[in-house]
């Protein structure tokens, strides 16, 4: 068989137009970085990179998340620290009121400075994160969480979500906390059971806020008790049944214990005179800074009141 001279330049144009599409490939592949350009030139390799690029992009997604959850946990940061600071000056004020020589006016100024300050933490639980989201309002982001029903009290329209935000494989974080748990199930009294003194009471003993002793105790027999002054000298505790747990001798500043608990009375308490012991009940602390501006706003006008 002849070969023509056509054959043999159509084969030879055919071997550099090869050379010229592997070099061609070369030099993409060089400029790209990939070895892989299409999946043809290695299927194997081609489904390893899609895995890998798939898990890349999971990555990313994390990494948005945790720098997410970063920037609303840091607004959050900065809004309790300033609830900290609010609560601490009304502290101080309630301190500085409780002087005998504050008079009423004086009482009334601080009355006011309070309203100020419950205004300030109105403004703080209504914040809103960097999406425009209310930070405190749980999974109902876009519902304002805290606002006035009547001049003296506030409702919540919040629900109990937390938010939770995946920021691995394995590992979600919490990006803050629903108004609920942070403004409204606050524990009254010191934090395990609340004292308070009959308004009938004509001496002029103050019951302290006391301190639990035995935890396991008080946990077994949380209920209400009822101190009684039998006479100015002499005092029972009896139970919510009341039964009488136990009598004693009063002495001004002296402890009284009962229950896992202990409470101590100063003052002169007079025949008759009643104080409550009770386990902590959940109080907004919008209404505490309320009972706090309106007994301000009243002032003591005897010793009793006082």
């Amino acid at each position: 068989m002849r070969i023509s001279t056509q054959q043999l330049a159509n084969a030879s144009l055919d071997a550099i137009l090869d050379r010229q599409r592997s070099l061609g490939k070369i030099q993409l592949q060089v400029s790209s970085g990939k070895r892989v350009l299409v999946p043809s030139d290695d299927p194997a390799a081609s489904k390893r990179i899609l895995d890998l690029s798939e898990l890349m992009a999971i990555n990313e997604q994390y990494q948005r998340n945790s720098d997410l959850a970063e920037a609303r946990l840091n607004i959050e940061e900065g809004s309790l620290r300033q609830v900290t600071g609010i609560l601490q000056r009304a502290r101080d004020l309630a301190l500085q009121a409780k002087n005998s020589t504050v008079g009423i006016d004086a009482r009334r100024i601080i009355a006011a400075e309070v309203n100020h300050l419950q205004e300030q933490l109105l403004d703080i639980a209504n914040t809103k994160d960097s999406n425009g989201e209310y930070l405190f309002a749980g999974f109902a982001g876009t519902t304002i969480p805290f606002v006035r029903a009547t001049p003296n009290s506030f409702v919540y329209n919040g629900d109990d979500g937390q938010r939770q935000l995946q920021i691995g494989p394995t590992r979600q974080i919490a990006v803050g906390d629903s108004g609920a748990d942070v403004f409204i199930r606050i524990r009254t009294g010191n934090g395990s059971f609340t004292v308070a003194q009959n308004s009938a009471n004509t001496g002029n003993g103050i019951i302290d806020p006391g301190a639990v002793i035995d935890a396991a105790s008080w946990s077994a027999n949380a209920e209400a008790y009822q101190i009684n002054f039998t006479s100015a000298t002499t005092y029972e505790v009896r139970d919510a049944q009341n039964t009488l747990v136990s009598t004693s001798t009063y002495t001004a500043g002296a402890a009284i214990a009962f229950a896992g608990v202990q409470v101590s009375i100063a003052g002169t308490p007079a025949t008759g005179d009643q104080f409550t012991v009770a386990p902590s009940q959940n109080q907004d602390v919008f209404k505490t800074l309320e009972n706090l501006k309106t007994a301000l706003a009243i002032g003591p006008t005897n010793d009793a009141s006082r």
